[in-house]
């Protein structure tokens, strides 16, 4: 039987390399999770364990990574690098870390993944399963990560997904999960908010070091994200009505990420990293790769349009950030992302082409009246994902996966 009664606090153990910076997608959401957890009254102690080798300054930046979240939580050390560790538990099904920790009532892997032969409750959030529908998004390093995936989904107790969408795509991979499979959205918290005008144009000129509007991408630059759509959405428009446009993208080069960037400049847009290439300040494409939080949700909400054309989306959570930022979304209509946006966002299908998003995002610069109505409507559309209703029905799944054990 599990140590944790339905009647007792949930001492809760989650794994947390996806909190380390830089922050994805994914890493943003498991820190918003975490806080609010924190504050639930069913959740009792906190531990988070990283996977961190050799030991030195990356394990103290690490720590106060997590530290800096604002929780109470006890950091653990597993002194293996990440992919060492994913391979130990793939092929010899060790380290048993809720034994190597001890005193844990359930474990959550908050990123795909869990450890190895949990003997207490376990809950995996599965995000999305493009890594097993479409390998050719990844590097090869990346397929040993396949085994792990379905490993987790075998050895969890519950599944968390975010989206409808991901909840069918594990059951037709895994339908002994039928009744196992919970769908928890994402919240977004109250740190992305719009700014005045003013504010706009100080956060361009100080902040960013650049004048004029911007379309605005955030992510890992790989061949999922559509990134090259971005691209010629921004020449078309600079050739017609909009010269002065650029594009910043924020977020790091992932898999191809560089020859991605060099389809910009096959185009004549000149890519420079933001602070640190020579004549970065009149680059068409602007790349910031690492930004503090706080300047993070600026760049957000000084930008005229979030652009999100990917070829799929477990949830799209830059799209609740913008949204949440009073900046209006042109998005892709595949995967998740309808259920994300709902009606608060003009969406184009990527399979007509790399130009599909050219007429949305003009139509939004060209009709002042349009580009408000989509503000206002992404603004009531993110108060349908409060912070504090996806900790309480990840804390129900929680519960219920424990009474399944017996607790």
């Amino acid at each position: 039987m599990s140590s944790v009664a339905m009647n007792a606090k949930i001492d809760l153990l989650m794994e947390g390399h996806s909190l380390l910076p830089p922050r994805t997608g994914i890493g943003r959401s498991t820190a918003i999770l975490l806080r609010q957890l924190a504050l639930c009254a069913e959740i009792g102690r906190v531990g988070i364990f990283l996977s961190i080798f050799p030991f030195g300054g990356h394990w103290r930046s690490s720590v106060r990574a997590v530290q800096e979240l604002g929780v109470e939580v006890q950091v653990h050390r597993i002194p293996l690098p990440y992919g060492v560790l994913m391979r130990l538990w793939k092929w010899m099904e060790r380290p048993r870390v809720d034994r190597w920790i001890g005193g844990i009532g359930l474990v959550h892997g908050p990123a795909n993944v869990l450890p190895a032969r949990m003997s207490v409750p376990a809950v995996v959030t599965v995000h999305d399963l493009s890594l097993l529908e479409h390998p050719e998004w990844y590097p090869r390093r990346s397929r040993p990560f396949q085994s792990q995936i379905r490993r987790s989904l075998q050895g969890a107790d519950g599944v968390i997904t975010p989206s409808g969408a991901v909840r069918e795509a594990v059951l037709r991979l895994r339908p002994a999960l039928e009744g196992r499979v919970w769908v928890v959205p994402h919240g977004i918290d109250g740190g992305f908010a719009p700014i005045s005008e003013e504010e706009k144009a100080a956060t361009r000129r100080d902040v960013l070091a650049i004048d004029g509007p911007y379309l605005l991408w955030s992510g890992e630059i790989n061949p999922r994200k559509n990134i090259p759509a971005l691209f010629v959405c921004l020449s078309a428009l600079k050739q017609g009505n909009f010269p002065h446009l650029r594009l910043v993208l924020t977020g790091t080069a992932g898999y191809q990420g560089q020859a991605i960037l060099r389809q910009a400049e096959e185009l004549g847009l000149r890519v420079a990293r933001w602070l640190d290439d020579p004549g970065f300040a009149e680059a068409d494409v602007l790349l910031v790769e690492y930004a503090p939080e706080e300047v993070l949700r600026l760049i957000y909400a000084a930008a005229e349009v979030l652009v999100f054309p990917s070829w799929d989306e477990g949830f799209g959570f830059p799209v609740l950030e913008a949204m949440a930022a009073g900046v209006p979304v042109v998005c892709s209509s595949r995967g998740a992302l309808g259920e994300t946006a709902g009606d608060a966002a003009l969406m184009a299908d990527p399979r007509e082409g790399p130009g599909a998003f050219v007429q949305p995002v003009r139509r939004l610069l060209d009709n002042p009246g349009e580009y408000q109505r989509l503000r206002r409507a992404g603004l009531e559309r993110v108060k349908q994902f409060p912070v504090k209703r996806m900790a309480e029905r990840t804390v129900q799944v929680y519960q219920q996966v424990i009474a399944a054990r017996g607790g």
